[in-house]
């Protein structure tokens, strides 16, 4: 298959990861979106564990490495279970995306995008979390206008997951035709192309 790019400066995938404004203190509210988790305690933990990446005391990299190896665990320990915890609240936050801070935003899209690459959205699932849902809500951050603080999200989270593309076919077909994307990212664009044309 075609090799993947390197990421474009252009996309400014190396976000330095800084608090976002009002950082909050101490154990961190459930998130807005953040849906009903039977145990409290376990979206208190998911919670917090996202908050380190937005004060800076992680990176995405090793927030994403705690993610794969609680994902490794039996599925009824409490690791895993805090693992389907986050990933919950981190779909259930897609549909206020729009409303993030600029560096919020950048840090969300580093760490969709890993989650992505590493395998660890579910491939089916009956729930919110779903790797359908989140290629879709890739996909409809990059149709935004190119300025756009969702677009850069968009790219961001592909930037993370380019050498995967030939495994998703489906979306290469959406992206070809995103003209903006062929403008200013025209080596994206290429590699799309001929993945397609690979097929």
């Amino acid at each position: 298959p075609p090799s993947a790019p390197a990421p474009s400066p252009k996309g400014a995938a190396q976000v330095p990861l800084q608090p976002p404004p009002e950082a909050p203190q101490g154990p961190p509210p459930a998130l807005p979106g953040t849906p009903p988790v039977a145990d409290q305690a376990l979206q208190d933990t998911a919670n917090r564990l996202f908050a380190t990446v937005f004060t800076g005391d992680r990176t995405v990299q090793e927030l994403v490495e705690i993610c794969k190896e609680y994902a490794r665990q039996p599925p009824d320990s409490q690791e895993h279970k805090i693992y389907n915890a986050m990933i919950e609240i981190l779909f259930a936050e897609c549909k206020i995306f729009p409303k993030y801070g600029p560096k919020e935003l950048s840090i969300t899209g580093e760490l969709f995008g890993s989650l992505i690459w590493h395998d660890l959205v579910p491939s089916n699932n009956v729930t919110t979390a779903s790797l359908s849902l989140a290629l879709r809500c890739v996909l409809e951050a990059l149709r935004r206008e190119k300025v756009s603080k969702m677009f850069r999200f968009g790219l961001l989270a592909l930037e993370q997951f380019l050498p995967k593309l030939p495994e998703l076919p489906p979306l290469c077909r959406m992206l070809q035709p995103l003209q903006h994307l062929k403008a200013d990212y025209p080596t994206y664009h290429q590699y799309i192309v001929d993945i397609l044309e690979a097929l």
